[in-house]
């Protein structure tokens, strides 16, 4: 998609960029979804609309029946589990707290993938990098404003939920620029997404009124093109670059927030956007100065 003499960092960072903004309007879709399903069936249509688009287009993914023939199968599984993972621990976080708490925790996500990739696989990263993530962190912090968040099983489940994030995030470290078969980027988490949303249910999954399908697919393909995009991004570049891309979301939700919910940001929220803005501009000029971009 880009040309050869472009720096694989660079790469990595528009990838990254591209899909957390992926990410937030699925999530947009799935709030909107929100009024009139419950989580589970929200995730389940979600995840099967999904499912149908990748078959549509799973022959220029790379095709279903070349999936057993990755060299990468075990990592891909691996990573489409700790998805499934993720999303487990954040709809139980779900029942007991509110979503500026659980955000708050989760987008903690590029921090600990930062540290776990330097622990599991030796990922350098230097003080710079570390410090325009916790920069970052801090403009979700102010933006959320979180008050009197006090230890409970949601915190616990929301900071599993935020660990299994980011070791699927540097699972995919392990996943390199020679991976052929796009389609296993998604699929391990879409299907995994399909059995485990009607335990959640109860196996009670009332199909929506038609009015809401393409709602179900907006959300389907902001989910699919997410993992897709940070499934490479991860592969191309370090941990220590594409994680601070997470915080876009944030940008990306005031927007929606307003323009979609009419719930306009609060001063405190675009404070905190600006501070998350300005880590991911320090990190571009980082990576322009260190390697030429």
């Amino acid at each position: 998609m880009f040309g050869k003499d472009t720096p694989k960092s660079f790469t990595a960072m528009l990838y990254a960029a591209f899909g957390f903004s992926s990410f937030a309007i699925g999530d947009a879709a799935y709030k909107w979804l929100a009024q009139f399903h419950s989580v589970a069936i929200s995730a389940f249509y979600g995840a099967l609309a999904a499912f149908v688009i990748l078959m549509i287009f799973q022959k220029p993914l790379g095709g279903v029946q070349n999936l057993a023939k990755s060299p990468f199968l075990k990592w891909q599984l691996l990573r489409g589990s700790l998805i499934i993972g993720q999303f487990f621990f954040l709809i139980l976080a779900m029942k007991t707290m509110s979503m500026a708490s659980i955000y708050t925790i989760v987008f903690c996500a590029p921090l600990i993938a930062t540290l776990l990739a330097r622990l599991l696989f030796k990922d350098a990263f230097d003080l710079t990098h570390l410090g325009i993530i916790l920069l970052g962190f801090v403009g979700v912090v102010i933006a959320l404003n979180p008050q009197d968040i006090e230890l409970g099983l949601g915190q616990i489940y929301a900071f599993l939920s935020a660990c299994f994030l980011a070791l699927a995030n540097i699972t995919s470290r392990k996943i390199n620029a020679d991976e052929d078969i796009p389609l296993s980027f998604t699929i391990y988490g879409v299907v995994g997404t399909l059995i485990l949303s009607p335990f959640l249910a109860g196996f009670s999954l009332p199909f929506p009124p038609l009015s809401h399908v393409p709602i179900f697919m907006i959300a389907a393909l902001g989910g699919s093109i997410g993992m897709y995009c940070l499934g490479l991004a991860f592969s191309k570049g370090s941990t220590s670059v594409v994680a601070p891309f997470n915080y876009i979301q944030l940008v990306w939700g005031i927007l929606f927030g307003a323009l979609i919910f009419g719930d306009p940001p609060h001063l405190h929220t675009l404070i905190g956007a600006a501070f998350v803005i300005a880590a991911g501009f320090i990190l571009i000029a980082v990576e322009s100065r260190s390697r030429k971009i």
